[in-house]
């Protein structure tokens, strides 16, 4: 999705939004003649205004599908083995490891914990290898073009046609080669129910990137 339609999109949704609020805050403002009915319907307009602000912040970050319809978000659904004809397969860490020893001619984009815009996790990676170190509870992911995923501790993994999507871990490091061949790492560690990075370069993770309600690790086909 190109920059400029997924702005439009964010600002269409954000004045959908708002408009609702208006709305009704129009009605109760007309209906009404009390002083405390008029200011009710006064911060309902500013409920709408902030709100509205929200959702395109959140479109911009997160995209339209995952910020409106939470495509790749944690469902109590997840933590259940998957029916037969479900459309997916439930495995551990060394099973995937173990599906995916012949080579896979898919590629797949990246998201963690829902941060996906940038440092080339919206980019198409094909997968090279996936190996699980069980002594350290490691899963590790490379790319053809040099790109690597490290997951620590990950717990149930879903794997369909279209994506690999492991729903929690304790911690995920994503890696790729700058310009000048520098090896940049961007980690993302889950404790006391907060989401904190760590780099070696610039980036600060803002705070519609994440979201402790995601998948650890989305990866999209």
């Amino acid at each position: 999705m190109s920059k400029v339609f997924q702005y439009l999109l964010a600002f269409v949704q954000a004045l959908i939004t708002f408009t609702g609020f208006i709305l009704i805050s129009i009605v109760i403002y007309i209906e009404t003649t009390s002083l405390i009915g008029k200011l009710i319907a006064i911060l309902i307009a500013l409920i709408g205004l902030y709100t509205s602000i929200v959702v395109y912040k959140l479109i911009i970050k997160r995209g339209f599908l995952t910020a409106m319809t939470g495509s790749d978000a944690i469902y109590e659904l997840d933590n259940l083995k998957p029916i037969e004809g479900g459309g997916f397969i439930q495995v551990r860490a060394d099973e995937l490891a173990e599906i995916f020893k012949n080579k896979i001619e898919k590629a797949f984009t990246i998201k963690i914990w829902g941060d996906w815009n940038g440092r080339k996790l919206n980019n198409k990676h094909y997968i090279s290898q996936i190996t699980y170190e069980a002594s350290e509870k490691e899963l590790n992911i490379s790319f053809h073009d040099k790109c690597f995923l490290k997951v620590l501790n990950p717990g149930i993994i879903h794997v369909s046609k279209s994506y690999i999507k492991i729903i929690n871990a304790d911690s995920v490091i994503w890696t790729v080669l700058s310009a000048n061949q520098k090896e940049e790492y961007y980690e993302y560690t889950f404790s006391d129910n907060l989401i904190k990075t760590n780099t070696n370069t610039q980036w600060k993770a803002h705070k519609y990137d994440l979201g402790i309600g995601m998948n650890a690790v989305y990866l999209q086909g």
